[in-house]
This record gives C-alpha cells, structure tokens and sequence, in this order.
C-alpha cells in the first residue's frame, strides 16, 4: 500500500470512528465544523472566480497576439542583456555562448517576460484611458475577505 493509500485510508478510519462517537452532537462542535466549511466553501468560490478571470485574460492575450510565444528574443537581446547584467561576475562565463543551456533558456524566458509584461501595460495605459473606471470603495470595503482556519 502506497503512503497517499495509507493516509486516505487512516483518515477514513478516523471519521468514521469520529461519527461513531457523535462527536457533532456538541452544538459548539457542529457549529464550528459549520463555520469551517462556509469559510472553506467562500474561499474556494474565490479560488474559482480567480481561476476564471486568469483563464479568460489569457484568452484575451492570445486573441490579441499578448501570449508569451509573441514575444521572440533574439541572440543579440540575450548577449547583450548578458554582458549588462551577469558577464563580470567571478562566477559566471564571460560569453553567452558559454552559459549552460538550461540557464540559456531562463535568460530567455525572463526577457520574453519582460517584453510581455511592457506589451500588457501598454495596453492597461490604452484601456485606462478609454474606459471609465469607478471604484465603489464602500462596496469594497463591504465584502469580507475568505479566511481558512489551519489547526495543527
């Protein structure tokens, strides 16, 4: 039996023990359990909301050519943010070329990053100024935030 069988396993054990004894039958037990799982309930509701909006604002950036495939980074980029920011260093190539491959591939991707990133508030600035924005702080302030309690 595999460590993720065994702790399933002893956890179902242990509600089932825990229900056998009516453990809920406590009122303060049952409403804290209650409260647990509306507070677990409105935090994965959030969860979901938030994985929606990032989901859907990342179809938007393939819509708008905004994903990181549209951000190409040249040899020259790379050498030259190379020799700006690491070559020098005692503990590092002093040539790109000589970088292993996998830290090529991040010196890569941190410049697409970057390129994306402007291209995103670009277009934020573009947006901000041809859409209203209204902040209803009262609104704001009115909602609570979801809260997890972890006991040890």
């Amino acid at each position: 039996m595999n460590t993720f069988s065994r702790i399933l396993i002893g956890a179902l054990l242990l509600g089932i023990s825990a229900r056998a004894e009516n453990i809920t039958a406590d009122p303060a037990v049952a409403a804290r359990i209650r409260q647990r799982i509306a507070d677990q309930r409105a935090f994965m509701e959030y969860q979901l909301q938030m994985t929606e909006i990032m989901l859907t604002i990342q179809e938007y950036f393939n819509r708008h050519q905004l994903d990181l495939a549209q951000f190409p980074v040249t040899d020259a980029e790379l050498a030259e943010l190379y020799q700006a920011h690491y070559a020098g260093r005692p503990d590092v190539p002093a040539k790109f070329a000589d970088v292993p491959a996998e830290a090529q591939a991040q010196i890569r991707r941190q410049l697409q990053l970057q390129k994306q990133s402007r291209a995103i508030e670009a277009l934020a600035t573009k947006l901000r100024a041809e859409i209203p924005v209204e902040i209803n702080q009262p609104a704001i302030d009115a909602v609570s935030s979801p809260s997890v309690v972890r006991e040890p």
